[in-house]
């Protein structure tokens, strides 16, 4: 079993992370959808894609968790 599987957080912790951790990046997709990357360890990123609707009611789009290199840059 890869290390990745021990932190794949279920719903419950994907709502926790949305109220209660500071996101590393955010990236606007169009005009009301947002891409968040959460650090989960040294090596994942957790990296949650919501859209706003009216009344700023924020939708869950996906979650997934990738390699934590894919959003920092390389160094030159």
């Amino acid at each position: 079993m890869s290390a990745k599987s021990h932190i794949n957080p279920d719903i419950n912790g994907l709502y926790e992370t949305l109220l209660n951790k500071k996101p590393v990046t955010i990236s606007k997709q169009d005009d009301n959808k947002f891409k968040l990357h959460y650090e989960l360890t040294d090596d994942y990123d957790l990296t949650i894609i919501v859209s706003i609707r009216k009344n700023n009611i924020v939708n869950l789009v996906t979650a997934f968790i990738e390699k934590s290199e894919k959003r920092r840059r390389k160094d030159k």
